[in-house]
């Protein structure tokens, strides 16, 4: 099964892509949600979306409850929230409706952002 190597909201992240010029994929998510569990099942253990991520990404994970600042800043009211942000924290584009698309979203999203 493919995994990510999920980096905490902390400064190191943002400036690991700030120093890589890649964008930050910021999951929100809350271990109630029955999407979250979907999400990471379905979704996060494909190997496309998992290398499309390394490779162009830094990927951070936050669990709405125990971060609700960072919940309430970025969260579209839905979790699991996905968003690409700048290293500087703006937000690029994001939803709530993850599938098999996202490998080919990621690569447009790093393109545009490039």
């Amino acid at each position: 099964m493919a995994t990510l190597d999920w980096q905490p909201w902390q400064t190191a992240a943002f400036l690991g892509a700030q120093r890589q010029q890649r964008p930050v994929l910021l999951l929100i998510e809350a271990a109630w949600a029955p999407a979250c569990a979907l999400a990471h099942a379905e979704v996060f253990s494909r190997p496309d979306v998992c290398e499309a991520i390394r490779a162009t990404c830094i990927a951070v994970r936050v669990d709405a409850d125990r971060r609700p600042d960072i919940a309430d800043r970025y969260g579209l009211g839905h979790w699991p929230t996905l968003l690409f942000l700048t290293p500087d924290g703006s937000v690029l584009t994001g939803g709530t409706h993850l599938d098999a698309t996202l490998a080919s979203r990621v690569r447009q999203v790093v393109e545009a952002f490039a």
